[in-house]
């Protein structure tokens, strides 16, 4: 399912807010026609919603393929 301009605003603001916007940062990570580059903030976002939520359990595979930008 690719990601809508809808789901980069939700998960935008998600960064201050983690108990919004992980559904919309992970429909994000997930869209292949995203590049890389474009997955990282979305990727830390919902990394850091979890950690908030105290949600410890996330799933490894989401790191696959993303580059770091240094």
């Amino acid at each position: 399912m690719a990601a809508t301009p809808a789901d980069r605003d939700e998960c935008a603001v998600s960064a201050d807010k983690p108990e919004v916007g992980g559904a919309a940062c992970s429909r994000i990570v997930d869209d292949a026609n995203e590049s890389a580059a474009e997955r990282v903030e979305p990727f830390k976002n919902r990394g850091r919603g979890s950690f908030h939520r105290k949600d410890y359990d996330g799933d490894p595979k989401y790191g696959l393929g993303l580059q770091q930008p240094w």
